[in-house]
């Protein structure tokens, strides 16, 4: 079992399926398993890792004949993998006869066990999606970092370096003079001189930078957080004007004082408030995307949708679940319910995997911001076609 990165969490959405009748089926196991569960474990504790995965075992050996799962053996490992880390609030655990991982998850992690076909992806659906991509720019005087990010990690991307011909070998005299100046106004001239060739030389080198990150950065749409002295950012602000880029008076400190993690811990705090923004906006639209013919209500109407690749955003409540099946060729829903059945499928994860599939985009929100009080709301690419229905969801 290992640690998933970002690659992995991609083939698990797209992993292909074996059907056919010489096909013997194969379980996913998914489990999203809380910090405190892993942590107070005990044999006799319903609430715990040894119960969850005497659930886990048993569900197997009676609806997969011949198959079993592995999970228990590396429960200290994937303890290990959070113990230390405050920020963290659980893990997500996948295997399947191709593959076996874990991934630290931060914030609160809802406790979920479901044994099916396919993966359970919908809280991981974000980064999965690229939501929560963000890059951080660290400025460190002659030299600038790239970091890229999401919820799980900090990855620093790219280092560009000050040409050593530009470098001002004279600062540490001026540095060491400082305390003279006062009393002697040519070092005070001198000292000035220096600063605003040092300032000329950043500027060089920040606008050199802005033009060297229109490459590395791929998506415009995602934010640039600029972590730097206020002097640092003000200049490097004065020469670059992308849309992109984020300021914050929490950013205006010296990078070297984080290493990857602490830096993350920072980024993240503001990133998450600012793509769950983003991602509320959608939904004030409401009222436009129904006037004109885009909107779906009912679960049928979007679960079919879904399939024929007519939904370009599905919003849906976060943590909710209709547990149930989904036929993959048609839409059509069977024996979806409101409560829960231990260890089946979500029928809301089987259609933001299909809208997935087809080119749409999946939200999960709070229930408080969900458009008119839905708990799950599609927007068609294209207006609905009849002239009968006042309502698209019918």
């Amino acid at each position: 079992m290992e640690l998933l990165s970002k690659s992995h969490l991609q083939n698990l959405l797209s992993q292909p399926h074996i059907k056919g009748p010489k096909a013997a089926p194969q379980p996913c196991i998914s489990l999203y398993v809380p910090k405190e569960v892993l942590q107070d474990s005990f044999h006799g504790d319903h609430r715990s890792w040894h119960h969850l995965m005497k659930k886990v075992e048993n569900f197997v050996a009676t609806h997969y004949p011949g198959r079993h799962t592995k999970i228990s053996h590396f429960y200290k490992k994937i303890k290990d993998s959070i113990r230390d880390a405050q920020a963290l609030g659980g893990v997500a655990v996948f295997e399947s006869g191709w593959m076996s991982g874990f991934v630290p998850l931060r914030g609160k992690v809802q406790e979920l066990a479901i044994v099916s076909d396919t993966f359970h992806l919908k809280p991981l659906l974000n980064d999965i999606q690229g939501q929560n991509r963000y890059y951080v720019l660290t400025l460190e005087g002659q030299s600038i970092s790239l970091w890229e990010g999401d919820s799980f990690s900090l990855e620093k991307k790219a280092i560009y370096l000050m040409p050593q011909d530009r470098r001002n070998p004279g600062a540490h005299v001026i540095k060491d003079s400082e305390r003279d100046a006062s009393s002697d106004p040519s070092m005070g001239r001198q000292r000035k001189s220096f600063l605003r060739h040092e300032a000329r030389m950043l500027i060089r080198f920040y606008k050199e930078v802005a033009r060297r990150l229109k490459k590395q950065i791929s998506r415009y749409s995602d934010p640039v957080y600029v972590v730097a002295e206020p002097s640092h950012r003000s200049l490097f602000m004065s020469v670059n004007r992308s849309k992109n880029l984020v300021t914050h008076n929490r950013l205006d400190v010296d990078p070297r004082k984080f290493n990857g993690e602490t830096l993350h811990q920072l980024i993240w705090d503001l990133a998450s408030q600012d793509t769950y923004r983003k991602m509320r906006r959608f939904a004030r639209d409401y009222r436009l995307y129904k006037f004109g013919g885009r909107s779906l209500e009912s679960l049928p109407a979007i679960a079919e949708a879904a399939i024929a690749g007519k939904i370009e955003a599905l919003l849906i409540t976060r943590d909710l679940h209709i547990w149930g099946e989904m036929d993959p060729t048609n839409g059509s829903i069977r024996n979806a319910s409101l409560s829960q059945s231990d260890l089946k499928e979500d029928i809301l994860d089987d259609i933001s995997e299909a809208v997935i599939a087809q080119g749409g985009k999946v939200y999960l929100l709070d229930k408080r911001d969900m458009p008119e009080n839905l708990d799950v709301w599609g927007v068609l690419k294209r207006p609905y076609r009849t002239h009968l229905s006042t309502d698209p969801g019918i």
